[in-house]
């Protein structure tokens, strides 16, 4: 499954439910955005400034909505760029553990 499919099937989930970052996943902020490492795959991530504020509002136990919300704040584009955008990005965040969905 595609991380574009991925995100369209959990479209319903990103507006109803919490995620939050993965317990195994440890990070720190760094000049332009996060590392992060995975402690159970020993795989490492660098996320960029965009990435870094979506990874953090995870963080901060924000849901779909309200980081969509403040990315259409912040930045100067349209809700349908930041709806695409976010959905490939937390696709992605899902697909390598980075942030989980409860159980």
């Amino acid at each position: 499954m595609s991380i574009k499919q991925i995100a369209l099937n959990l479209k319903i989930i990103y507006n109803v439910f919490m995620m939050c970052i993965n317990p195994f996943i440890s990070w720190h902020k760094i000049k332009g955005g996060i590392v992060a490492f995975n402690c159970k795959t020993k795989e490492f991530y660098t996320l960029n400034e965009i990435a870094a504020k979506v990874f953090l509002a995870f963080a901060k136990e924000k849901n779909y909505t309200a980081i969509k919300k403040t990315l259409l704040k912040t930045y100067n584009v349209s809700e349908q760029e930041v709806e695409t955008d976010l959905k490939q990005l937390i696709g992605n965040f899902i697909k390598k553990g980075i942030i989980i969905l409860p159980k």
